[in-house]
């Protein structure tokens, strides 16, 4: 009988099959070690040459993440975002008690935290003291302080900043403010009326009450269904560029809710966030980015097309015509509170003393974009309703123009330098309308 030898056989006919599981154990093994040595290399070279601190220090594209809106019935992306929740009088609003690194909105939907300033706390009283006086700024992204890295760094924390400090002078040094009582003698009456008139005595709260994409129309319905009920002694409306690029038809901004997701599809979404966010931690991922990178740290969250402005007069006429209505019914609703309207900046405005960055962005602005921008501005400006007189009306369009220092991160948001020049002119604005005129002497 002949004898077989299996085990020869069967060794023979595996043998590639052997190599195959070789390769394949050596890819699934050597690659994963390999990419653990390379991670552990550049953090170790990052660490000794110090490039971790620039890397740190480039934080702006992931502010722009965390400035990006989604309502609250969204999936919870890998970043955090700003929760906004749909309002059926208001359009949306803001949810109430979120923040993050950059910023804090507080129990009433405002932009606020316990450490703005000593007179602001974390929740709003609708029962307001005697001497506190509560000033409202609204508007759209540009007042509420869109890429901004703190909630300090906005227009209103600075605006209050400055009311605090013109208080603190007149305490301090108040022969260089005009008295209480006008002195006898013309002479002195003389040298008094070159000193500046004194601020109105009291609390000063400023208030960030501005959502981002909010149009006059938002505003309006802001103003009636909340700012009201908290007793404001002043309201600033910053605002214009979103009026100018919504269709006349719009009474307001809407959020659409996004499409219904399939419970696989949910999951599929949360695995692959969950995985962007591990890949981005990655020291070797951040480096690469870094170097491929034309503006690193540059990110835009708003798109600027030319398109949503429009070139036909009649359009824009109605858009104008609806702006001014707009704050005709704010001016009714507010009736006897302080409201001052300002025209917010936008970088075609500033023609001088551009940064390099500022010149880069408007070389991405064609000039059809210009030149409706300017159009849009003028028409805003004039023509203002008989009623509107007697509000204090501010174009802020070429505000930053001649402005030593850069001020525009885009189109229309800020940087904390330009923040402060808004404030610093709003300040110059309050400062008038809270001046305390002198008694005549008895």
């Amino acid at each position: 009988m002949r004898n077989y030898n299996y085990n020869s056989n069967y060794s023979y006919r595996n043998r590639p099959r052997s190599w195959l599981q070789i390769g394949l154990l050596g890819v699934f093994v050597g690659l994963p070690l390999l990419f653990l040595l390379v991670e552990l290399a550049v953090r170790g070279i990052v660490g000794l040459t110090g490039y971790e601190a620039r890397l740190n220090g480039v934080t702006e594209t992931s502010i722009a993440q965390t400035y990006v809106m989604r309502l609250t019935n969204q999936e919870k992306p890998a970043t955090a975002k700003l929760l906004v929740r749909q309002n059926p009088l208001l359009g949306y609003e803001l949810q109430p008690k979120q923040k993050t690194k950059y910023w804090q909105i507080n129990d009433q939907g405002f932009r606020s935290d316990r450490h703005l300033s000593q007179t602001l706390s974390q929740t709003l009283s609708q029962t307001k003291p005697s001497d506190q006086i509560r000033i409202f700024l609204l508007g759209n992204s540009t007042a509420f302080g869109q890429l901004a890295a703190s909630n300090n760094a906005t227009i209103a924390p600075k605006l209050e900043k400055l009311l605090a400090e013109r208080l603190q002078a007149q305490t301090s040094q108040p022969e260089k403010f005009k008295p209480l009582v006008l002195p006898y003698f013309a002479d002195q009456v003389e040298q008094i009326k070159k000193l500046p008139a004194r601020l109105k005595e009291g609390k000063y709260q400023v208030i960030t009450a501005a959502v981002p994409g909010y149009t006059s129309g938002n505003e309006l319905s802001l103003v009636a269904h909340k700012i009201m009920g908290y007793q404001p002694d002043g309201i600033i409306l910053l605002n214009g560029y979103e009026d100018l690029r919504s269709p006349s038809q719009e009474l307001g901004k809407q959020i659409s809710p996004p499409p219904t997701t399939e419970p696989t599809d949910r999951y599929r979404n949360l695995f692959s966030q969950q995985l962007q966010t591990w890949i981005d931690q990655l020291m070797s991922v951040r480096v690469l980015r870094s170097w491929t990178s034309a503006t690193p740290g540059l990110a835009i969250e708003q798109s600027f097309e030319t398109d949503k402005f429009s070139n036909e007069p009649k359009e824009l006429a109605k858009r104008v015509n609806r702006y001014h209505y707009n704050l005709q019914q704010i001016a009714n609703l507010a009736g006897k509170t302080n409201l001052v309207v300002a025209l917010q900046p936008e970088i075609t405005g500033k023609q001088t003393n551009l940064s390099p960055t500022e010149q880069q962005i408007l070389k991405q602005l064609n000039q059809n974009y210009r030149s409706r921008l300017e159009s849009g501005y003028q028409a805003l400006a004039k023509d203002l309703p008989p009623d509107l007189a007697k509000l204090k009306f501010l174009d802020f369009y070429r505000a930053l123009d001649g402005n030593a220092q850069a001020g525009f991160l885009d189109p229309i948001h800020l940087n904390e330098t330009g923040n402060q020049v808004i404030a610093q002119r709003l300040f110059e604005a309050l400062a008038q309308i809270y001046a305390v005129q002198p008694l005549p002497p008895t």
